[in-house]
C-alpha cells in the first residue's frame, strides 16, 4: 500500500487491474515525465471514495505494448477543488493535478522497458510509412512528373499528422500561454506547434518554398525546373495585358512629373514676387493664395506619383519586353515577380493550394485579414471537377517576401492534416469573398454557398443611386492602413480609375474611420456621442430605460461612454456582461417599440451626425466618391452601408 500525501490516515491499494467504469471506454492518452522516463498513460475517472476526508483521486494507467492498460498510481486532489482541475467542457487539466503518487513496484526500470517498447512501435510506425512511399512510383503524379523526381534518400522519417478535431484545437488553444519568445504565428493560433523557416531573401523565395517543402517528402526538383514550367504559361493575352499597363504608367508617371516640375516653377515664381515687397496689400494676399493653392495641387500630384510608384512596381519586369516570348523568357529567369499571377498560375500547375497568412496585418491588428483568400486562375474556375490540391503550403507573408510556416513535424500538408482552426479560419473567411480559389475546394463546402453581399430592404434607401457596384471598398472597426484603396480584402477598382483615389490613400486609418465604431465627438438630440455605435445602440433603451440610455452619452462620463465595444456588448451580449464586467441588467431589454426600420432611420442620423460636424471624417468619406461601401462581418458575408452611402450622397448634393 501507498500512504496519501493529502490524507496521511489514508491508504491505497496497489491494484494493477483497469476499475470497472473505465473498461472499455475511450480515455485520452497523455505523455508524462516520470522518474525520468517519458511514458505514455491515461488517466481514469475520478474516484470519490475518500470524498468524507475532502479527498478524491483519479488512477493513472501505463499503456503497455498489447495496448492495454495497468494502474501505477493515482493523482489526489481535495474533493473541494474538483472544479478547479476540469474545464468548462469537463475535460480534464493535468496541468492542474501537480505531481502523481506512484505504486511502490514502479521503478524506473520498468517504465524504461516500456519505453523502449513505446520507441519500437514508433520506428515500426515510420519504416511501414516510408516503405510505403518507396512503394507509390505513382506518388509523383503525372503533372509533376515533368520536373519532380523520386528521391528514396530524401525520405527519413516522415509521420503523418493525425486530423485534428475541434476537441483538440480547443485543448491546444487552452493551454496555451504567450512568452516573448513565440513568433507572432504561435500567438495569432494561440497554438505553439507553429514554425516559421526562412528561404532566400530574393524574388525566387516561393520557388524556394516550393523546392523545399516538396523535398521533406522526397520529390526532388530545382527553382529553374519551377520557373520554366511556370513560363510556358505565359500567353499572348498575358503579355498584352502586361504590357498595356505598364506602358500606361510609365507614360502617366512622366506627365505626372511634368506637371510637378511646372508647379515648382510657378511656386518659386510667386515666392520671388512675395520676396521682392512691391505688391500692395491686396495683391499679396491674392499671391499667397495663389501659392497655397499650388502647394497643395503638387502635394495631390506627390501623392499621386507615390501611388503610380506602388502600381508600377509590380510591372517593372516589363521594361524592354515587346513580345510574348521575352516574358516568357523573362518569366524563366529570376528578375521576374507578379506575385497574383504567380501564386495562382503555380496552384494550378502543381496541384497545390497556398494558405496566406500576412504579418503586415497582423502587426496593425487587423486580425480579420491575416489570411489571404487569393483568386484562381480561369483554368481551374472552368475545371467542372473542381479543385482538388494533392498538398497545401502554409505561407507567411511580409510585402513581397514569403517564409515557410511549419506545423509541428511537417511543411507540407493534406488537407487532412491542416490544423483545425486553420481550415474553419478558410471556411470562415473565404466564405466572404467571391473570387478565390478555395470556393473551389469541395473540403471546405464554399462552392454551393457562395454568399452575396448582404442588401437590407430598407424604405429610406429606395430608389437612391448610391455607387457604382465596380468600385469597391471594404471596412470593419480594425481595418488595416496596409493596401491601397481597392487592394484591400473584398475591395476592387477599375484599372483607369486608380488615380482618381490616389488622395484617400494619404488619409490615416480611413477604412477604420468609416466604421461605426471609431470614436470621434458629435452632437445628436442634445447629448454628446463618441461614436455612432453609442447612439445607436443606447437609442434601443431611450422610452423604457431612460437612466440607461443617458449612460451610453459622454455627458454621462461613464466608462461605458468612452469605449465603443463597450457600448456594442450592452446592448447584445444576453446576459449584459463583457469581460466578466456586468455593463447592463438581465432585467433591461430594448424598448418594446424598437424594430429594424426604426434602427436604419437612427443609423442613418448618427452616420449623419458624425460626418457632417467632423470636417476631417467628411473629406474621407467624400474620397470615397461613388464606392460600393461594404462592412466587414466575422463568419458573415460583407454588409452593403446603404446608410451610409445615403449620407455621403446628402453631403455631395446639399453641400453640407
Amino acid at each position: 500500500m501507498v500512504v496519501s500525501i493529502i490524507q496521511p490516515e489514508v491508504n491505497y491499494m496497489e491494484l494493477k487491474k483497469i476499475n470497472e467504469e473505465d473498461k472499455n471506454k475511450e480515455l485520452n492518452l497523455y505523455e508524462l515525465e516520470l522518474l525520468n522516463e517519458n511514458i505514455i498513460a491515461s488517466i481514469g475517472n475520478i474516484q470519490n471514495n475518500f470524498i468524507h476526508k475532502n479527498l478524491s483521486y483519479f488512477p493513472i494507467y501505463l499503456i503497455k505494448k498489447n495496448n492495454k492498460g495497468t494502474q501505477i498510481g493515482v493523482f489526489e486532489i481535495k474533493a473541494t477543488d474538483t472544479l478547479d482541475v476540469v474545464d468548462d467542457q469537463g475535460n480534464l487539466i493535468i496541468e492542474k493535478l501537480g505531481d502523481p503518487l506512484l505504486y511502490s513496484f514502479v521503478t524506473s526500470e520498468y517504465l524504461k522497458e516500456l519505453k523502449l517498447i513505446l520507441e519500437e512501435i514508433k520506428e515500426k510506425e515510420e519504416k511501414e510509412e516510408i516503405e510505403e512511399l518507396l512503394e507509390k512510383k505513382e506518388n509523383i503524379p503525372k503533372n509533376r512528373m515533368d520536373i519532380f523526381e523520386f528521391i528514396p534518400s530524401l525520405v527519413n522519417k516522415i509521420i503523418s499528422l493525425k486530423e485534428e478535431t475541434n476537441k483538440t484545437a480547443k485543448k491546444i488553444r487552452r493551454k496555451y500561454y504567450e512568452n516573448s519568445t513565440h513568433s507572432w504565428i504561435q500567438k495569432y493560433m494561440k497554438n505553439p506547434y507553429y514554425f516559421i523557416l526562412d528561404v532566400d531573401l530574393n524574388k525566387d523565395c516561393l520557388f524556394s518554398i516550393i523546392k523545399e517543402v516538396f523535398q521533406s517528402i522526397g520529390q526532388q526538383t530545382t527553382i529553374q525546373k519551377i520557373r520554366n514550367k511556370l513560363g510556358e504559361k505565359v500567353t499572348d493575352s498575358l503579355f498584352q495585358e502586361y504590357r498595356d499597363v505598364y506602358s500606361k504608367y510609365e507614360r502617366i508617371i512622366q506627365q505626372e512629373k511634368e506637371k510637378i516640375q511646372m508647379i515648382k516653377l510657378e511656386y518659386d515664381k510667386i515666392q520671388k514676387r512675395l520676396k521682392e515687397g512691391i505688391l500692395n496689400r491686396e495683391e499679396r494676399i491674392r499671391w499667397i493664395e495663389k501659392g497655397k493653392e499650388l502647394y497643395e495641387e503638387n502635394e495631390e500630384l506627390k501623392q499621386k506619383k507615390k501611388v503610380l510608384k506602388e502600381i508600377i512596381d509590380d510591372y517593372v519586369f516589363m521594361k524592354d519586353i515587346h513580345s510574348t516570348s521575352e516574358l516568357r523568357k523573362k518569366v524563366k529567369s529570376c528578375d521576374f515577380w507578379r506575385e497574383e499571377w504567380s501564386l495562382s498560375m503555380l496552384e494550378y500547375l502543381l496541384n497545390i493550394k497556398f494558405v496566406v497568412l500576412n504579418y503586415n496585418y497582423y502587426k496593425e491588428n487587423d486580425f480579420h485579414n491575416v489570411l489571404e483568400c487569393n483568386k484562381a486562375v480561369e483554368d481551374i474556375e472552368n475545371n467542372a471537377d473542381g479543385f482538388q490540391p494533392e498538398y497545401y503550403i502554409l505561407l507567411e507573408k511580409i510585402g513581397k517576401h514569403y517564409k515557410i510556416i511549419g506545423y509541428k513535424s511537417k511543411i507540407i500538408f493534406s488537407y487532412l492534416e491542416l490544423p483545425f482552426d486553420l481550415k474553419q479560419m478558410i471556411s470562415d473567411k473565404c466564405l466572404e469573398q467571391k473570387e478565390n480559389s478555395f470556393r473551389y475546394i469541395t473540403e471546405f463546402q464554399v462552392v454551393d454557398n457562395i454568399p452575396q453581399v448582404i442588401q437590407k430592404k430598407e424604405s429610406i434607401f429606395s430608389n437612391i443611386p448610391l455607387y457604382d457596384k465596380e468600385i469597391v471598398f471594404s471596412f470593419y472597426e480594425n481595418s488595416g492602413d496596409t493596401a491601397l484603396p481597392g487592394k484591400g480584402a473584398n475591395e476592387k477598382i477599375p484599372d483607369p480609375l486608380i488615380l482618381e483615389f490616389a488622395p484617400l490613400a494619404k488619409e490615416k486609418q480611413w477604412r477604420k474611420k468609416l466604421s461605426n465604431f471609431w470614436n470621434q465627438t458629435f452632437v445628436l438630440e442634445g447629448k454628446n456621442w463618441a461614436s455612432v455605435v453609442h447612439f445607436l445602440e443606447g437609442s434601443k433603451f431611450k422610452n423604457e430605460h431612460r437612466d440607461f440610455y443617458d449612460s451610453f452619452s459622454l455627458d454621462s462620463g461613464s466608462d461605458l461612454s468612452k469605449d465603443a465595444k463597450k457600448a456594442w456588448y450592452a446592448s447584445y451580449s444576453k446576459n449584459g456582461l463583457y469581460k466578466g464586467e456586468r455593463l447592463r441588467d438581465e432585467s433591461i431589454r430594448p424598448d418594446s417599440d424598437f424594430n429594424e426600420e426604426k434602427k436604419q432611420k437612427l443609423l442613418f442620423q448618427g452616420q449623419m451626425a458624425k460626418f457632417s460636424q467632423n470636417p476631417e471624417l467628411k473629406k474621407i468619406l467624400l474620397k470615397t466618391k461613388n464606392a460600393l461601401l461594404l462592412h466587414q462581418q466575422r463568419k458573415k458575408e460583407p454588409e452593403v452601408y446603404n446608410s451610409l452611402m445615403l449620407v455621403r450622397e446628402k453631403i455631395q448634393n446639399n453641400n453640407i
